[in-house]
C-alpha cells in the first residue's frame, strides 16, 4: 500500500488507485495517516474532523466513514482499537513516513562528509512533494499539521542546499535560493545560503545586498537584529575571508570521448528518433555504464520520459544539467533547465519549482543573443503560463517570441511550436477561428512527419486537442482527435496517449457514445498513472461529467470532490447541485466557479454563464438570466462554434418561456435542438425537446408535448439519463393527466 498526503491525497494499492469517498471520509483517513500505527480516539477524532462545530451525530458518521472505508481497503489495514481506530501500517507506507527517513539518513551522510549521497537522498525526500500538503482538507486537523510539513519541507530543501553546496554547487542554487527566499523573507538559513552562494559565484555585491534586505525585514516587521551566525558571514564577506571559498571539485571525466560511448549515444538518438523507446533506453543505458556524460543522461531522460517514467527522468534531466555545469557547457544547461521547468509542471504539478528551473535558464543565457536558446526557454515558459496558471496572454506573448525566432533561424520544430501555442492561447482569448486555423496548419506539420522529434509532434498534437474541446467543436474535434489518437497509438506515447484519450472521451459523451467514452477514460487514467499522475485529474474530471449525465449524482459528487481545485470540478459541482433541486446552492457555486476564470479566458466563461443563467431561472431571477444572456451571445458570437450557439438558443429559449413569450422560445429551442441534432449530440438534443415539451404543456398543447417527448426518449435510447428518463416520464404523466386531443 502506498499512502500520499503530500499534495492531493492519494491510496495505492500496487498500481490501483482507490476510490476513497467524499471529502469528510477522506479527511478521517487522512487524520488516521497522520498517526500510522497509533490509536486515535474517537472523541479526539471528532474534534479533529469538526472542531465546535461537531453535530449530535459526529460519533455515528465516524462508525459510517469507517464502515465504509473498511469495504475499499485491503483487510486489516482500518481496525478498531478501543478507545478508537489505527490504520495499521508501517510509517514507511506514508510518504510523509518517508521523507522523514529520508531526510535523516541525509543527516547522517553530511555528518560523514558524503555531500552526493545526502544530496541524492533529499532530493529524493523532496520529490515526494506533489502539491501543498493535505491542500484539499479544511477540517482542524489538517490546518494544525498543515505548518508543521511546510516545514519539513522547507527543512529538507535547506539540507539539500547545504549538500549542493559542500559539493561545490553553489551556482546551481542562486536560483532556487532566490525563489525560496522570497517566499519565506524571514528564515536565516535560507538567506546565509544565499549569500554563499552568491559569493561562491563572484557576485559580492549581491551577497551583502541579501544580507542588508533581510536586516531591514527583520528590523521593520519584527523589531529584531540578525543573528551572530549571519552577522558573522557578513564580516567574512566583507573582508574575502578564504574560508568562504568553495570545496575543491574533483575534476569531470568525460567518457563521451571514447569511441564506444560516443555509438551508443548516437544509437540511442537514432532510437529515438523512430519511437523507439525501450531501444533508446538501453542504448543511452549502455553509455552510462562508464561514467555520466551529459548527452546519455539527457538521452536517457528523453527516454524514461516517453517511457511514462517521470521521476526516473526528471532526476535523469537535472544530472545532465549538472554534467553541461561542470563542463562549462551553459547553453546545454540553459536548455536542460528550461526543459526541467516544463516537465516538473506536466509530472508533479508544480509551478513554484519551475520557476526555480526557469530562472536557472535566464541567468545562464543572460546576455546572449537572442537566438534558439531563448527561442525555446520562451515557448516553454509560455507553456507553463497557460498550462499552470491560465494566462492566455502572457502565454502569447512568449509564444510570439518563439515564433519570430523559430522563423528567423529556420527552426521548423520551434516555429510549430510556437504557432501552436500561439493558435491555443488565441482560442483561450476568445479569438477563435485565428487560432484553430494557426492549430490546424502546426498540426499538420506535426502529423505530417515534418517535425524532427516525436515530443515536439506530441507537443503540437495536444495543443490542437485541448483547444477542440475549448471552442465545443464536437465535429472538428472528433476528426482531430482520430487523427491524434492514431498518432499516438503509432508511436506509443503514454503521457500524450492519457491526454488525447481523456480529452476524445469528452467528444464521445458528446456524442452519446458513453461506454467508449468510459473505456477511453480507464485507458487514459492507466496512461496518467504510468507517465504523468499529475494530470489523473483530465480522466477523473470527464468521468464525473459522464456520471452526472447518467443520473448517478453521488458518484459524480465524489469525482468532484477528489479534485474540488479545479475549476471544471466546481462546474460539475454546480450543476449536481442544481439537479439536486437547490438552484440556490448552485448558484452560489457558479458564481464562484465564474470569478475563478483567469481574465482573457473568454471561452472558460461560456460553460458557467449557461448554468448560471438556467440557475437564475430556477430562482426566478429573469433580470440576471438577461444580463446572462447578453454576455454568451456576446461570446458566441466572437466563439462562432455551433456548439455555444446551441447553448445560446437553449438559455434564450429558457427566458422567453420565462418571460411568457412562447413564440420565440419556441423558434430558440427548435433552433437548439437542430444544431445539436446536426452535431449528434443526443444528450443535449433530449434536453432541448424535453423543454420544448414543457412550453407546449403551458400552452395546453398535450399533443405538440407528447411528440417532443417521444422525441426525448428516442434522443436518450441507448443512454444512461436516468435523471432525464424520469423527467421524461413525469411530463408523460402530465400529457395523460391533460388529456388526449379530440
Amino acid at each position: 500500500m502506498d499512502f500520499r498526503l503530500l499534495g492531493p491525497m492519494d491510496v495505492l494499492d500496487g498500481d490501483t488507485p482507490l476510490v476513497l469517498g467524499g471529502r469528510k471520509q477522506r479527511a478521517l483517513l487522512a487524520r488516521l495517516l497522520l498517526s500510522p500505527d497509533r490509536t486515535v480516539a474517537v472523541d479526539r477524532l471528532v474534534d479533529d474532523l469538526w472542531g465546535d462545530a461537531a453535530p449530535d451525530s459526529a460519533t455515528k458518521m465516524v462508525q459510517i466513514f469507517v464502515s465504509h472505508l473498511r469495504k475499499v481497503l485491503p483487510a486489516g489495514v482500518l481496525v478498531t482499537r478501543p478507545p478508537g481506530y489505527l490504520v495499521q501500517v508501517a510509517p514507511e507506507s506514508v510518504d510523509i513516513g518517508r521523507v522523514e527517513r529520508l531526510r535523516r539518513a541525509g543527516h547522517a551522510a553530511l555528518a560523514a562528509g558524503e555531500p552526493e549521497v545526502a544530496g541524492d537522498q533529499l532530493r529524493e525526500a523532496l520529490g515526494l512533494w506533489r502539491g501543498e500538503a493535505l491542500a484539499e482538507f479544511l477540517e482542524p486537523f489538517a490546518d494544525a499539521e498543515r505548518p508543521r510539513l511546510d516545514e519539513l519541507r522547507v527543512a529538507c530543501f535547506e539540507d539539500r542546499v547545504e549538500a549542493d553546496l559542500m559539493a561545490g554547487r553553489h551556482g546551481e542554487l542562486i536560483g532556487e535560493l532566490a525563489a525560496e527566499t522570497a517566499r519565506f523573507p524571514l528564515r536565516e538559513r535560507l538567506h546565509r545560503q544565499s549569500m554563499l552562494a552568491l559569493y561562491r559565484s563572484g557576485r559580492h555585491a549581491d551577497a551583502l545586498a541579501v544580507s542588508q534586505q533581510l536586516r531591514r525585514r527583520l528590523n521593520d516587521d519584527l523589531g529584531l537584529e540578525p543573528s551572530a551566525e549571519l552577522r558573522e558571514l557578513q564580516g567574512l564577506i566583507l573582508n574575502q575571508d578564504p574560508s568562504l571559498r568553495p570545496p575543491p571539485v574533483a575534476p569531470a571525466t568525460s567518457p563521451s570521448a571514447g569511441p564506444d560511448t560516443q555509438h551508443h549515444v548516437a544509437a540511442g538518438l537514432e532510437a529515438l528518433g523512430r519511437g523507439a523507446w525501450n531501444d533508446a533506453k538501453t542504448a543511452f543505458g549502455r553509455a552510462l555504464e562508464g561514467g555520466e556524460p551529459a548527452e546519455a543522461l539527457e538521452g536517457w531522460a528523453q527516454a524514461t520520459r516517453f517511457l511514462g517514467d517521470g521521476d526516473a527522468s526528471l532526476d535523469a534531466r537535472a544530472r545532465a544539467f549538472r554534467a553541461y555545469r561542470r563542463r562549462g557547457d551553459v547553453r546545454s544547461a540553459a536548455r536542460a533547465a528550461a526543459w526541467l521547468a516544463y516537465d516538473t509542471v506536466v509530472f508533479r504539478g508544480d509551478a513554484a519549482v519551475a520557476q526555480g528551473w526557469f530562472g536557472h535558464a535566464h541567468r545562464l543565457l543572460g546576455d546572449e543573443d537572442d537566438g534558439e536558446d531563448q527561442g525555446w526557454l520562451a515557448f516553454l515558459e509560455g507553456e507553463v503560463a497557460l498550462v499552470a496558471h491560465g494566462d492566455a496572454a502572457r502565454a502569447a506573448g512568449h509564444a510570439a517570441r518563439a515564433l519570430e525566432v523559430g522563423r528567423r533561424t529556420g527552426l521548423m520544430d520551434l516555429e510549430m511550436l510556437a504557432l501552436s501555442l500561439t493558435g491555443l492561447a488565441r482560442v483561450a482569448a476568445g479569438e477563435i477561428g485565428e487560432g484553430m486555423r494557426e492549430l490546424d496548419q502546426a498540426t499538420a506539420a506535426a502529423v505530417g512527419g515534418e517535425l524532427s522529434g516525436l515530443h515536439f509532434a506530441g507537443a503540437v498534437c495536444c495543443h490542437m486537442i485541448y483547444a477542440c474541446e475549448r471552442v465545443h467543436d464536437v465535429d472538428r474535434a472528433a476528426q482531430w482527435c482520430d487523427t491524434v489518437r492514431g498518432f499516438c497509438e503509432q508511436w506509443s506515447v503514454p503521457q500524450l496517449f492519457g491526454f488525447c484519450r481523456s480529452h476524445y472521451a469528452s467528444v464521445l459523451i458528446r456524442r452519446g457514445r458513453w461506454s467508449d467514452a468510459e473505456a477511453e477514460l480507464d485507458a487514459a487514467s492507466q496512461a496518467f498513472e504510468r507517465g504523468a499522475p499529475a494530470l489523473v485529474f483530465e480522466g477523473i474530471l470527464r468521468l464525473a461529467e459522464l456520471r452526472r449525465r447518467q443520473g448517478r449524482l453521488e458518484e459524480a459528487a465524489e469525482l468532484c470532490e477528489r479534485i474540488a481545485w479545479h475549476p471544471g470540478a466546481q462546474l460539475c459541482l454546480s450543476e449536481i447541485t442544481l439537479d439536486r433541486g437547490d438552484p440556490a446552492g448552485a448558484r452560489d457555486l457558479v458564481a464562484r466557479h465564474l470569478r475563478a476564470v483567469p481574465p482573457g479566458e473568454l471561452l472558460g466563461r461560456a460553460p458557467g454563464l449557461d448554468l448560471a443563467i438556467r440557475t437564475d431561472l430556477a430562482l426566478g431571477d429573469v433580470q440576471a438570466a438577461e444580463a446572462g444572456v447578453a454576455e454568451l451571445a456576446e461570446l458566441a458570437d466572437a466563439a462562432g462554434t455551433a456548439q455555444l450557439r446551441a447553448s445560446l438558443r437553449f438559455v434564450r429559449g429558457l427566458l422567453c418561456r420565462a418571460r411568457g413569450d412562447a413564440t420565440t422560445a419556441r423558434r430558440d429551442l427548435e433552433d437548439a435542438v437542430d444544431l445539436w441534432s446536426r452535431m449528434g449530440a443526443p444528450y443535449e438534443m433530449a434536453r432541448g425537446h424535453i423543454a420544448l415539451a414543457e412550453l407546449a404543456l403551458d400552452g395546453g398543447r398535450p399533443e405538440d408535448a407528447e411528440r417532443e417527448l417521444g422525441r426525448a426518449r428516442s434522443a436518450l435510447d441507448g443512454l444512461e439519463a436516468c435523471a432525464e428518463l424520469d423527467r421524461v416520464a413525469a411530463l408523460t404523466g402530465r400529457v395523460q393527466r391533460a388529456g388526449s386531443p379530440e
